[in-house]
């Protein structure tokens, strides 16, 4: 079943670019989101819409009410953007620290370097990826991402954070494709699709949380903490387009 957000932005997207005498290409370069989504949500085709996604279309096309549209259909994460006390310009400025750190393929191998080896330094840093490391280093703490404490270990200053494009989220997967290799021990990659039906895809849903669920367990526990730092992307979802029922 397709998000609320969709059906409430198609007829939104289309009067906007009317009144502007545009296109939607024009539309999707204005608010910094991805030409083929934008395209789908005014033909009716768009299932999903990301919090991050949403917001940015939102604050072109509604800027008097995003907020308040937003709250509406996405009551959790605009929650803990109240629970965060950062502003709307802080918000903002979080949100392109990720895509910053994230979406290079090399700031985001130091990236990952630095925040999941235990106990890495500058030093470190340095001596593993030498002078771009200590560029790109220096880059992610200017821009805040990361930050070196009093002890000199680097600290992690955007985790936790969940208010991720849909684009986003995919970049960082193929970054995690184009890091891994198989000829490492210990690598698994494999690649499916298969046909379900509506019951199938529930159990299919419910299997990879539960595998998720196993993995946050192994990622949280002091026995396992390690400085191999091992990349993992899951994803788990039609490709058609059939409405699921919740």
């Amino acid at each position: 079943m397709a998000h609320p957000i969709c059906f409430f932005l198609q007829e939104k997207i289309k009067a906007f670019v009317v009144k502007k005498n545009e296109s939607v290409r024009w539309l999707a370069k204005q608010v910094g989101v991805d030409y083929t989504i934008v395209y789908r949500l005014q033909a009716g085709e768009q299932k999903s819409l990301s919090f991050f996604d949403a917001k940015r279309i939102l604050k072109v096309i509604e800027p008097d009410k995003y907020l308040e549209i937003l709250g509406e259909f996405y009551p959790a994460e605009v929650q803990e953007m109240a629970d965060s006390k950062l502003t709307e310009q802080q918000t903002d400025e979080l949100l392109d620290t990720i895509a910053f750190a994230l979406t290079d393929i090399d700031r985001y191998r130091i990236f990952a370097f630095a925040t999941e080896t235990v106990g890495a330094t500058r030093s470190l840093v340095v001596e593993e990826f030498g002078r771009m490391g200590r560029e790109i280093l220096d880059a992610l703490i200017s821009k805040k991402a990361l930050r070196i404490m009093e002890n000199g270990n680097i600290e992690n200053l955007i985790a936790g954070r969940q208010w991720w494009s849909d684009e986003l989220v995919k970049k960082v997967a193929l970054n995690n494709i184009h890091l891994m290799t198989s000829a490492n021990p210990g690598t698994h990659m494999r690649n499916w699709v298969t046909g379900l039906n509506e019951k199938g895809l529930r159990a299919y849903f419910d299997a990879h949380a539960s595998f998720i669920e196993s993995l946050a367990n192994i990622e949280n526990s002091p026995e396992f903490k390690g400085s191999i730092v091992t990349a993992s992307s899951l994803f788990v979802g039609p490709i058609l387009d059939k409405k699921v029922e919740a």
